[in-house]
């Protein structure tokens, strides 16, 4: 994985007045549509929902029912996260985390703690709800642009967000950071400090931390993507209970009587039908309304075979298909020869002789038309 563009710093409201500088960098590779895999996040303060941030634009963000993902899994990390996270965390002095998806801690590198300098800032200057808010408007801002963004915090700390999905479903986010991009104090926070106490405690404190020159940051971030794409790819971070994909198969097969739209189905799981279509296309390489059709189909198949006197009428109407003839021409399409004679081979001796053609996404196998 590769930064697309150089770092940009921008200015942005400030919750508390003024503003503070914020970079921005775009990664090459990061899916916009999807959103697949876990949020990424580096900073020197915990990640936290703002229950009260008035100053906050919320209204192109997606919302992605988080607790709705929780009826159904739990993100696990395997104990190969711990290892990796204490070897990044003792190569670079980085604070890194890994929290769930309702912000619980589940992982630290090394159980390093937040830093003296963001403790006594956040004590004496700015509040740890401004540095909560703050990071969750950031992170807001990473789920709404599908990509990372990187930005100084209040107390000039360098921080990211980047967003990663798996299958539509949130996994959880990694928190890392802690980094000073410059030798001295930000002036802003100098200046509000020596108001109130002696300087020289918070410079030996922001002198503790790592300072990383800025041309080196788009190398971190690099890394830092690299590493989170390794933990995704050696499964190191499972989920336990059922996908969304099996719960929206579940559902089909619960509802196999009725006229199921994707609409339902999505709806059923708190995604979007987008969402869901793009799900069934990539893992089963079928079309939502294919995937649907398929499994009437087997099940009207299941009807005949278990049950002697099921008519092909009676297989159909139990599948949501009132018109039995109706019913034949959509078999017919995808199975190639008409359930009337499945219904009579299944019950002969020759019943290895029914046809083996399959329709698949872009028409029947073998070349036969649709």
């Amino acid at each position: 994985m590769h930064l697309k563009n150089s770092p940009s710093f921008t200015l942005c409201p400030h919750p508390l007045g003024g503003c503070v500088t914020e970079l921005v960098v775009s990664v090459a590779g990061c899916a916009s549509s999807s959103r697949r895999g876990f949020y990424c996040a580096w900073g020197g303060s915990p990640l936290g929902i703002a229950k009260h941030a008035a100053w906050m634009d919320f209204s192109a963000v997606p919302c992605y029912a988080t607790g709705a993902v929780e009826r159904y899994l739990e993100t696990v990390l395997k104990e190969d996260v711990q290892e990796v996270f204490d070897h990044f965390c003792a190569c670079f002095n980085i604070r890194i985390l890994f929290y769930s998806p309702t912000g619980k801690q589940l992982k630290v590198g090394l159980n390093r703690p937040n830093s003296d300098y963001c403790n006594l800032v956040q004590t004496h200057l700015y509040g740890l709800q401004a540095c909560l808010d703050l990071d969750e408007r950031k992170r807001r801002e990473a789920l709404a642009q599908g990509k990372m963004v990187c930005y100084q915090c209040h107390a000039g700390l360098v921080e990211a967000i980047k967003p990663v999905f798996y299958e539509g479903q949130l996994l959880g986010y990694v928190a890392i950071g802690q980094i000073r991009p410059d030798e001295a104090i930000p002036k802003g926070v100098a200046a509000l400090w020596r108001h109130r106490r002696e300087i020289a405690v918070l410079d030996q404190a922001y002198r503790n931390l790592p300072c990383v020159p800025r041309e080196k940051i788009d190398h971190i971030l690099g890394l830092f993507s690299i590493l989170v794409d390794y933990i995704v790819s050696r499964k190191m971070v499972i989920l336990k209970g059922r996908s969304i994909l099996e719960e929206v198969r579940s559902f089909i097969e619960s509802n196999i009587e009725k006229n199921i739209s994707i609409s339902e189905a999505a709806s059923h799981v708190s995604r979007s039908p987008s969402t869901v279509s793009h799900l069934f296309r990539e893992k089963t390489g079928k079309s939502f309304k294919h995937y649907v059709i398929e499994a009437k189909l087997a099940r009207a198949e299941e009807h005949m075979t278990n049950e002697p006197l099921t008519t092909v009428a009676k297989a159909a109407a139990g599948v949501g298909y009132p018109d039995p003839l109706y019913f034949s021409r959509i078999y017919k399409r995808y199975r190639n020869f008409p359930p009337s004679l499945y219904r009579q081979l299944t019950k002969s001796p020759v019943r290895s002789s029914l046809p083996t053609k399959r329709r698949t996404s872009g028409g029947v196998e073998g070349g036969v038309p649709p």
